[in-house]
C-alpha cells in the first residue's frame, strides 16, 4: 500500500480521475436507484392458500388444512407448520430452517402437493407462493353517487389502463361485490313437479354446456362440428327446459325460478368520503421504484378523469411515494446540514485547504458506497434504513482522514519537501488508520450474515456503512495525500477573508490548547496517580447504568414505532348486532373524525384539515374498517398522528354493540405484540385466552387485548333422527338437498369478457331468512315422498370459532394487543406475563404451552443471531488490534473501553427519555468502531514513544496529549454530524433518534473516559509488569513505578 500511496502522491491526475470516477458513478447510480420506504422483507417460508367455497372453518380444517399437513409431514428443511382455517379459506404457512435453500424447499412442497391429495370436489386448486410480501404503493378510489354496475365498469377500465403500463404489474381491485348469476327457485313449485334443487342443477348442466363434437376433413379444409351450447345471460337460462309436461309442452327454468344478473350476497358496504366507491390497490415489488409507480399512476389518472361520468371522481390516497419522498428529503436535509457542520468544525481547527479536502472525503465515501449499493449483486434501494446508515456514517467517515491530515502537516512542519513529507506522514499513521477502519468494519460485518428476514433488511444499515468506510479508507490513502502534497502551507494568506478566518482559527486553537493543557493534563495526572481508585469509580458508574436498565428505569423496545400517514380504525361488533347498527357506528366514527379534523384546523390555523380523506369498509355485520389519510407533515407541523388518534378515540366514546374499537397510526414491524397459547384442547385455549386478556387489560399502556378464537359464529347442526333411515333418507340426501337450497349449488362458471361469473341455484331469499324457513323446508326421500325437515331431522344451534389455528399439530390461540411504547415496553409486558401469569395458567390447564409470537418471537430469533454476531465481531476486532499492536494483551485495554461507550448510550437514552431499541444497538456498533479507533491511535502512539526509548510512564502523558487534538476532532465531527438529527422535531424522524443518541452520547461519554481510562489501564499494566520484573529480579527498576505521580 505504501508504494501505491507514493505513486498517487506523485501522480495527482490519477488521484483526481479516481475521485471524479467515484463521484460520477455515485451520481449516476443515485439517479436510477430504487426508492422505497422501509425495505421489503424477503420471504422466509412458503404459503399455501386453498379456497373451499361455503365451508365452515371446522370443515376447512378437517378436509383441507389437515390433509395438506399430513402430505407434508417429515419434509426436510421445515422448521414449523402453521394452519389458519376460516370460512371458505385455508392458509398453510411453512417456515424454513435457517440457512436452508428456499427454492429447494419450494420444489419439495410442490412435489408433495402434486402427489394425489384428495380434496373435496368444491375445493379449488391450492395456490403455492414463496414470493414474500408486496407493499402497497398507493390506492385509487373511484367514487360518486352512482350504482354498483357503473363503478364496476369504471374500475375495469381503470385496471386495464394501469396494466397497460409496463411498470405496473401487481394490483388488486377491491370494494366491488363479485358478480354472479343467481337462479332463485320457488320451493312449492319444485314440490309440485317433484323436483329438488339438485335435480334442477343437473337439468341446467345438461342443456348448458361446452363440448367439441369433432370435425370434418373436407377438400376445402377442416370444418369443426359443435353440438353444444352454453347459456350466457339470464334470458338464455330462462328458456332451458327443466321438465316435459304430460299433455305436451315443457316446463322452462323461467317458469319456476327468478333469474338475476346480480352480485354476491353479503352485508358489504364501501364508502370513500361518504360516497359509494370502488378501488384499486397498486403494489410495489422487489425491483420496482416507488416514485416511478406514483408518477405513472398519476399520468394514467390524468388521462382518465375527463372520461368519467358526471358526479364520479377518481382520487389517489395513501401514496407512499409522497410520504417516503418527504421522509427521505428530511433525512437528506439532515445529512446536508451535518456535512456543512462537520466541514465548519474542521475549518475551525485545520488549515482551510486541509479542512476542505478532508471534508471532501464524505461525498466521495457516500457516493462510492451508493455506486456499489446500487449494483445488481448488492441491490440495495434508497430507503429509510440505508439513508439513515449514511447519516450515522457521516461523522465517522472523516476520522481516518483527520488523523492522516494531522500527521502529514506535522511532518511537513520540519520536512520542507512536500512529497516526501506527505509520504512519511501517511506512512506513520497508515497501520493505525487502516486497522482502525477494519475494526469498524468488523463491528458491522457479522450483521450481514444474520439468517432472519427482518435481520437481512436491517443489515442494509451495516452494508452501506461498510461500503462507505472502505471508500473512506481508499480516499484517505490515495486521493487525500495527493492533494495534501500540493497545499502551500508556508505562504501567508493574501485575502482579507482568509486572514480574518485565520484569526478565528487561532482563537479556536487557543481554546483547544487551554482545554488540553489547563484542564485535561492536570486531570490526567491526578487520575493516573490514583489509578486504582479511578478504575473503581469508572466501573461503579458502568454498573449503575446497567442497573438502571435491568431495573427498568431505561425503557426498552424491540423496534420503535414508525409513524405512518394513515390512521387505521378496526371495529368488531357483537355477533348479535345488526348490520344497521354496524353501519350507524361506522357513520358515527367517520363524522367524529371529520369534526376532530375541522377543530384541529381551526385551533392550529391550518390551510386544510389534517384528515384529507376517509375510506370505510364494512365487511360484515360484525366487522368494519376505517382508514383516514392525513395531510403531509409539512402541512400540519404541530400536529402528530398520535395527537389526532387520541382526540378521535376520546370523542367517539362508547358505542352500542362494540366488542373492540382499535385505533392505530404506526407501522408494525415484525407483527406487533403477540403471545401464543397452544394446546390440544380448544376449551383450554378459550379459558386461558380470557384469563390472559383480562390480565393484559390491567397493565398501563396496553390497549385492546384480543384473541384469535374470540370471534364466534352461530351454526345449525342438522342430523337425521333414528327413524329417518327407515323412511328412505340418508346423510347424503339430507346434506345435498338442504345445502343446495339454503347454501346455493354451483351449476357452472361462465366467462363474460375478462369477468368470470358463477351460476348458482338456491331458494329465494324470502324462503331462507328464518329458523321457521328451515324447519318447514320439505325434503324428498328415495321413493319420491316429501317430508317436513322437522319430522325427520333434529336441528341444534351451536357457536363455533370463526378462525381455527394450529401449529405443529396443536390448536393455537394468538393473544394480541396494542402497546403504547411511551408508557410500557412490549418486552416488559411479555416478561410480566411469563413470570407472573404463565405459571398459574399452566397449573390450571395441564398441557398448555405459552410462547412468544409476532415481534417478540422475531426479537427472540434476532437476539440469538445478534449474540453470535457480537461474539464474532469481538473476536475479529481483537485479531485486528493484536496485529498492529504486536501484542496479545494490549487489545484488551482497548476492548475494555467499549462497554463504557455503551454506558454513555444508556445514560443518553435515560436523559432524553427514549427507549433502547434495535436501532440503538446499531448506534452502539458505530460507537464501538469510533472508540476502538481513538483508543488505537493513542495506544499506538504510546508504543512508538516507548520504542523510541521513552519510559513507559512518561510516554503515557506524551501520547495522551499528542493525540488529544485528533481525538477531540474525531469526537466533535461525529457528534456535530448527528446534531441536526438529534434536534429534529419532525414526527417522521423520531423513530431514528435512538441510534443517533447511542452514537452521540456514547461518543461523548466514552471519549471523556477513554482520554483517562486508557492511560489508567496502560499504567496499571505497567505496574503488573514492574511487579513481575521485581519478582524475578532483585535489581531496582530503572524508573520509578509511577513517573507521573511526582
Amino acid at each position: 500500500m505504501r508504494a501505491l500511496t507514493a505513486w498517487f502522491i506523485r501522480n495527482s491526475v490519477a488521484a483526481n480521475l479516481l475521485m471524479g470516477f467515484i463521484l460520477f458513478m455515485g451520481v449516476i447510480t443515485l439517479i436510477t436507484m430504487r426508492v422505497e420506504g422501509f425495505p421489503r422483507i424477503e420471504s422466509d417460508g412458503i404459503i399455501i392458500t386453498t379456497v373451499f367455497p361455503g365451508a365452515p372453518p371446522a370443515k376447512v380444517d378437517a378436509l383441507v388444512s389437515q390433509k395438506i399437513e399430513t402430505a407434508l409431514e417429515g419434509m426436510e428443511g421445515v422448521r414449523s407448520f402453521s394452519a389458519v382455517s376460516t370460512e371458505s379459506l385455508s392458509i398453510i404457512t411453512i417456515r424454513r430452517v435457517g440457512g436452508y435453500n428456499l427454492d429447494k424447499l419450494l420444489d419439495q412442497v410442490r412435489l408433495r402437493m402434486d402427489s394425489g391429495i384428495e380434496f373435496p370436489a368444491r375445493a379449488e386448486r391450492p395456490q403455492i407462493d414463496a414470493s414474500g410480501f408486496d407493499y402497497p404503493a398507493l390506492y385509487i378510489n373511484l367514487y360518486g353517487d352512482v350504482d354498483q354496475g357503473t363503478l364496476h365498469e369504471l374500475a375495469k377500465r381503470l385496471r386495464q389502463a394501469l396494466l397497460a403500463q409496463p411498470e405496473l404489474s401487481r394490483l388488486n381491485v377491491w370494494g366491488l361485490q363479485k358478480q354472479e348469476l343467481r337462479i332463485e327457485v320457488e320451493s312449492h313449485k319444485l314440490r309440485q313437479l317433484n323436483l329438488t334443487v339438485p335435480d334442477v342443477v343437473e337439468r341446467i348442466r345438461a342443456s348448458s354446456l361446452e363440448f367439441q363434437a369433432g370435425s370434418l376433413k373436407t377438400s376445402a379444409g377442416s370444418i369443426f362440428i359443435r353440438a353444444d351450447g352454453k347459456a350466457q345471460y339470464a334470458p338464455d337460462y330462462g328458456v332451458i327446459p327443466i321438465l316435459k309436461k304430460h299433455g305436451g309442452g315443457q316446463v322452462l327454468l323461467g317458469d319456476i325460478a327468478a333469474i338475476h344478473d346480480t352480485y354476491v350476497e353479503g352485508d358489504y358496504r364501501f364508502r370513500f368520503n361518504g360516497q359509494p366507491t370502488a378501488g384499486i390497490e397498486i403494489l410495489v415489488g422487489h425491483r420496482e421504484n416507488l416514485l416511478r409507480i406514483s408518477e405513472i399512476t398519476q399520468r394514467v389518472l390524468h388521462d382518465l378523469r375527463p372520461q368519467l361520468p358526471q358526479g364520479v371522481q377518481a382520487d389517489v390516497w395513501g401514496d407512499s411515494a409522497v410520504y417516503i419522498a418527504d421522509r427521505l428529503s428530511l433525512l437528506t436535509k439532515n445529512g446536508f446540514q451535518a456535512l456543512v457542520l462537520v466541514a465548519l468544525v474542521l475549518a475551525l481547527f485545520l488549515n482551510l485547504k486541509l479542512a476542505f479536502w478532508v471534508a471532501m472525503g464524505i461525498p466521495v465515501s457516500v457516493l462510492g458506497a451508493i455506486a456499489v449499493s446500487g449494483t445488481a449483486w448488492v441491490d440495495y434501494s434508497l430507503n429509510d434504513v440505508t439513508t439513515f446508515g449514511f447519516i450515522i456514517a457521516l461523522g465517522i467517515l472523516v476520522d481516518d482522514a483527520v488523523v492522516v491530515g494531522e500527521s502529514v502537516f506535522e511532518q511537513r512542519s520540519f520536512d520542507k519537501n512536500p512529497i516526501t513529507a506527505t509520504e512519511a506522514g501517511v506512512a506513520r499513521v497508515s497501520v493505525a488508520t487502516v486497522f482502525g477502519v477494519l475494526t469498524t468494519i468488523a463491528a458491522f460485518f457479522p450483521l450481514l450474515v444474520l439468517d432472519n428476514p427482518l435481520g437481512k433488511v436491517l443489515a442494509q444499515f451495516s452494508g452501506v456503512v461498510i461500503f462507505a468506510m472502505l471508500f473512506s479508507m481508499l480516499e484517505s490513502k490515495f486521493i487525500l495525500p495527493a492533494h495534501l502534497a500540493r497545499i502551500d502551507i508556508d505562504t501567508p494568506p493574501r485575502w482579507l477573508a482568509t486572514r480574518l478566518w485565520q484569526t478565528v482559527q487561532q482563537a479556536a486553537q487557543a481554546a483547544l490548547y487551554f482545554l488540553r493543557d489547563l484542564c485535561y493534563v492536570p486531570l490526567l495526572l491526578v487520575t493516573v496517580r490514583y489509578r486504582y481508585a479511578a478504575l473503581i469509580l469508572f466501573v461503579s458508574v458502568a454498573t449503575l447504568a446497567l442497573g438502571l436498565t435491568m431495573k427498568g428505569k431505561v425503557k426498552s423496545v424491540f423496534f420503535p414505532e414508525v409513524p405512518g400517514q394513515i390512521i387505521s380504525v378496526l371495529l368488531e361488533m357483537d355477533r348479535s348486532a345488526s348490520v344497521e347498527l354496524t353501519r350507524a357506528n361506522v357513520e358515527r366514527i367517520r363524522e367524529v373524525g371529520e369534526a376532530v379534523s375541522e377543530l384541529l384546523q381551526q385551533q392550529y390555523d391550518l390551510d386544510s384539515a389534517p384528515v384529507r380523506s376517509v375510506f370505510e369498509a364494512i365487511n360484515s355485520a360484525e366487522s368494519a374498517e376505517i382508514y383516514a389519510e392525513l395531510t403531509p407533515v409539512t402541512e400540519r407541523p404541530d400536529i402528530g398522528i398520535q395527537q389526532v388518534i387520541q382526540r378521535w378515540r376520546q370523542q367517539v366514546g362508547q358505542l352500542e354493540g362494540v366488542i373492540e374499537l382499535r385505533f392505530t397510526g404506526s407501522e408494525e414491524i415484525g407483527g406487533g405484540f403477540e403471545i401464543k397459547l397452544a394446546s390440544r384442547n380448544q376449551d383450554t385455549l378459550t379459558s386461558a385466552g380470557n384469563a390472559l386478556k383480562e390480565y393484559l387489560g390491567t397493565i398501563d399502556g396496553v390497549h385492546s387485548p384480543r384473541d384469535s378464537m374470540a370471534g364466534t359464529q352461530a351454526e345449525l347442526k342438522v342430523t337425521l333422527k333414528p327413524a329417518a333411515e327407515s323412511l328412505g333418507f340418508d346423510r347424503q340426501t339430507l346434506a345435498t338437498q338442504v345445502g343446495s337450497a339454503f347454501g346455493a349449488a354451483e351449476v357452472q362458471k361462465i366467462q363474460r369478457g375478462d369477468t368470470e361469473l358463477a351460476v348458482l341455484v338456491q331458494q329465494g331469499i324470502e324462503q331462507r331468512n328464518t329458523m321457521d324457513d328451515l324447519l318447514s323446508f320439505h325434503i324428498r326421500n328415495h321413493d319420491g315422498q316429501w317430508f317436513l325437515l322437522s319430522t325427520i331431522a333434529d336441528v341444534e344451534q351451536v357457536l363455533t370459532p370463526k378462525t381455527l389455528q394450529r401449529e405443529d399439530s396443536n390448536w393455537v390461540n394468538v393473544i394480541s394487543a396494542t402497546i403504547n411504547r411511551n408508557v410500557v415496553a412490549p418486552e416488559d409486558v411479555a416478561q410480566a406475563v411469563l413470570n407472573q401469569l404463565a405459571p398459574q395458567l399452566k397449573q390450571q390447564h395441564p398441557g398448555l404451552d405459552i410462547s412468544l409470537g409476532g415481534e417478540l418471537e422475531e426479537m427472540d430469533e434476532l437476539q440469538g443471531g445478534l449474540k453470535k454476531a457480537l461474539l464474532i465481531a469481538m473476536v475479529l476486532i481483537y485479531v485486528l488490534l493484536a496485529v498492529p499492536l504486536k501484542s496479545y494483551w494490549q487489545p484488551f485495554i482497548i476492548l475494555a473501553i467499549v462497554p463504557f461507550g455503551f454506558v454513555g448510550a444508556i445514560l443518553g437514552h435515560l436523559y432524553l427519555d427514549l427507549a433502547l431499541s434495535l436501532l440503538s444497538m446499531f448506534g452502539m456498533l458505530a460507537l464501538a468502531g469510533v472508540v476502538v479507533n481513538d483508543s488505537l491511535v493513542m495506544l499506538s502512539r504510546h508504543n512508538e514513544l516507548v520504542a523510541e526509548g521513552m519510559g513507559p510512564y512518561e510516554a503515557i502523558q506524551v501520547a495522551a496529549t499528542s493525540r488529544f487534538r485528533a481525538i477531540f476532532l474525531t469526537t466533535t465531527t461525529t457528534v456535530v454530524g448527528l446534531l441536526p438529527l438529534l434536534l429534529e422535531t419532525s414526527e417522521q424522524a423520531q423513530y431514528l433518534k435512538p441510534a443517533a443518541v447511542s452514537l452521540a452520547f456514547g461518543e461523548l461519554f466514552s471519549t471523556a473516559l477513554m482520554l483517562l481510562l486508557v492511560p489508567v489501564l496502560i499504567a496499571i499494566t505497567q505496574d503488573f509488569k514492574q511487579l513481575r520484573l521485581t519478582a524475578v529480579s532483585t535489581k531496582p527498576p530503572k524508573e520509578p513505578p509511577c513517573h507521573l505521580s511526582r
